[in-house]
Parts: C-alpha cells; structure tokens; sequence
C-alpha cells in the first residue's frame, strides 16, 4: 500500500491567481458574475465532452490487458486540470490513479492522472493508503490514450454521460439568463441614468452579489431540503402503516468514496415485482454502514434478497427496507431539521437585505433634500470688489485691487461658491 499524493501542478497557481483577480474585478457586478461563471462552465463543458469522446474511442478501438496501480492522488478542488505534454486536461472525478502496463509492442507505458469513479476508489482504498494491485484495463499503443479500467468503464461512462448532460443544459440556461439580464440592463439604464440626473431622486446602494447568490443558494437549498424530506418523512410514515410488503432482489450495493480516511457512503440497488405482476427498480438509494456489514462480507455481497414495504399506487416512491428503516427515519429527520435550519438563515439574510436597502434609501433621500434644499434657498449676496483702496493715503487714484481668483478663472465657475471664501488682504503702497 502507498499514501496518497497531492497534485502539484506550477501553473495551476498562477492561473487560479488570474481568476481570482478577474472574480475580484467584478466582484460588485452581477453581470461580470454571471459571465465568468458562464465561462468556466463552458470550459468544463468542453472538457467532459473530450474525455467522454476520448473514453469512448479506448473502449471501442482498444485491447485488453494487465496494468498496475502505481499511486492514488486526490484531484484538487480549485484546479482539476493535469497536462500531458502541453495539452490540458480536465479530471473530473475526485481520484485519479497512476497505471502502469506493457503494450503488445513491448513497450512499457505509464498514465497518470486516470480518473476512476468514487465506486473503484472506494475498492483500492483503505483509510489513507492506495491498495497495490493488478487490474484488466483496456488501452491503445500510443502515447496519448489514456487507459480505461474495464471494472469501472460502467460507471465511469455513466457518470461521464450524466455530467455532460447536467453542464451543456446549465450552460444554455445560463446563455438565457445572461442575455436577459443584459437585455434588462440595457433597457432600464437609460431611464435609470435620466432618474439620476435629479438632484431630488433618492438613490439607494446597490446589494453585494456575493450576498445576493448565498441568500438565493440558501433559500433554494433549504425549501428543497425541507419539502423533499417532509414528504420522502410521510411516506415512510404511510409504508409502515399501509405500505405492501414483499422480498427484493438486491442488485447491487456498494460503497462511494467520499475522502480518503472518511467512511465511504453506502447505496444499494433493489428490483421487485409488484401485486400486478409488474418488475420495478429503485436505485441507487442510501443505506447504513450497519446493514451495509449484515448483506457484505470484505466488501463482497452475501445476501441477495430483503424485505422491503412499498406504496403500491406509487411504485416509482423510494421503498422502505424494513431491516433499516432506522436509518431511514433519522435520515429523513435530519434533512428537514437541515432544511429548515438553511431556510431560516436565507430569510434572515433576505430581511436584513432589504433593511439595509430601505435605510440607505431613505439616508440617500435625506442627503438628497437637503441639498436641494440649499440650492433653491436665498443665494447670498458676496460684496463688489472695490476699485481703488480707501485709507491709504493714495486718494482715489490709489493702485487698483487685484480681481479674485473666482473671477480671473472661468472654471471657478462650475465650482461650489463656498470654495471661494478667501481673506483678501489690502496692499501695501510704498511711502514716497
């Protein structure tokens, strides 16, 4: 066995360096937001798109073999990119492996950075150490495929094609929203720019986007914990009470690595066959790490059949397994207790939004009287400058005052008169 391995990638920091600045650029800007956002989802759009075709061609076009897992790395979380030669490539699972095999050219080969599902990482995996072992991958004799390990080829190109999918239709809803949002922008800042221009107008502050994006992620988060569990809560409810029971066949169950050292998170797939003599399948689905050890023995499934209680007018409901339905019960408690937790401080946040917003209003609207205020009242009323000096002993021939500032510069014009408050000191004529 062998500990993992960080990825150290030198120029993963210098362009995570770059997007942060841009992300800071614009931190005050939606639109700025949405468009790098927009940007980066295209780019592992793209980048799912290439593995998933490059995954395909080893699996149709490639052989057989033997390889060996030589080393385990956790993919980082802020740059999941590696590169091969000077080409990118995105990693898009949470563990990559490196692999070792000899080609039929005799040629020994090593890839690093072969992505492999949570599902095969949690095989290899045992607390913080990679397992060593010997696995059939598939390959090609050059030296730019990467391998494709035949146990996991399932659920990497299921994962593969689900991902892609999840990413292209949030990128078009994303296009949409933006444009929308440029559309609307475009259209109001005229009218916005015409209500600025008054002394009078009120103007409030514009809300942080950072804020306004953790108060929606937290409402939508919380509403959808709190009502999926509530229900996922009464249907549990209604399958002990009124729910039908039978034996189903456990297809398959299995363990997802989450981190390396954690627990892995246990699921399980179950087939039955209805009152009407229908087949019905649900899965993949949640069990404990109790029940996980009852059905298993060293990770290798024991038992094929357990009992479960369903709602027969809606087969298409996650079924209740009677020897877990513990599990069950706390899981479901503990989504709307979340649920209701996440919502709560959405709300608080969005009420604390728009209590800053009015009292920057009306702080704003104060301000803004005021100075009106002062603009129409009584202007005051400055004394002429005189055109010879009095006193002085020169009669009314005396040299002349210079003019003020305000009156020598016409810029001065354009500036506040209270600028203009100048001592202005009387000249010293010579004694002849």
């Amino acid at each position: 066995m062998r500990n993992f391995e960080r990825s150290t990638i030198p120029l993963s920091t210098f362009l995570f360096a770059v997007v942060g600045a841009v992300r800071g650029a614009w931190s005050m800007s939606l639109r700025g937001f949405l468009a790098l956002f927009l940007t980066v989802l295209v780019f592992i759009t793209l980048g799912l798109y290439w593995n998933q075709s490059a995954f395909e061609h080893v699996l149709h076009d490639g052989y057989d073999t033997k390889g060996t897992i030589i080393s385990a790395e956790v993919t980082p979380h802020r740059f999941p990119f590696l590169f091969d030669a000077w080409r990118p490539r995105y990693v898009d699972e949470a563990m990559s492996i490196e692999l070792r095999w000899t080609g039929r050219d005799g040629v020994q080969r090593t890839r690093r950075g072969v992505a492999v599902s949570d599902v095969f990482a949690a095989r290899i995996v045992s607390g913080t150490q990679v397992k060593i072992l010997e696995i059939p991958v598939r390959v090609l004799d050059d030296n730019s495929s990467q391998p494709v390990v035949v146990d996991d080829a399932g659920d990497r190109l299921r994962k593969l094609r689900s991902s892609f999918d999840f990413t292209f239709k949030a990128g078009i809803f994303l296009t949409l929203a933006l444009a929308v949002f440029v559309a609307w922008q475009t259209l109001w800042q005229p009218n916005r720019s015409r209500t600025q221009t008054d002394p009078g107008a009120r103007r409030s502050r514009p809300l942080p986007v950072h804020l306004m994006l953790i108060t929606a992620s937290m409402l939508g988060f919380g509403a959808f914990a709190l009502v999926n569990s509530h229900f996922s809560q009464t249907d549990a409810r209604e399958m002990l009470a009124n729910g039908k029971e039978t034996v189903a066949d456990i297809t398959r169950v299995f363990g997802e690595m989450q981190k390396p050292g954690e627990a892995p998170h246990y699921l399980i797939e179950l087939a039955w066959i209805d009152k009407n003599g229908q087949r019905q399948v649900y899965g993949p689905t949640h069990i404990s790490g109790t029940f996980y050890q009852q059905i298993t023995s060293n990770n290798i499934q024991r038992v094929k059949q357990t009992t479960i209680r369903y709602l027969d007018a809606r087969p298409d409901v996650r079924p209740l397994i009677v020897a877990d339905a513990s599990e069950r019960q706390s899981q479901d408690r503990l989504g709307v207790v979340a649920g209701a937790v996440f919502l709560a401080a959405g709300l608080f946040l969005l009420g604390l939004m728009y209590h800053q917003r009015a009292v920057s209003s009306g702080a704003n609207g104060s301000v803004s009287g005021t100075v009106r205020a002062d603009r129409t009242g009584p202007r005051r009323r400055w004394p002429r400058p005189r055109s010879a000096l009095a006193g002085n002993g020169c009669g009314a021939a005396g040299p002349t005052r210079p003019a003020p500032w305000s009156a020598r510069h016409p810029i001065a014009g354009l500036l506040p008169q209270a600028s203009f408050l100048m001592i202005e000191q009387p000249l010293e004529v010579p004694q002849r």
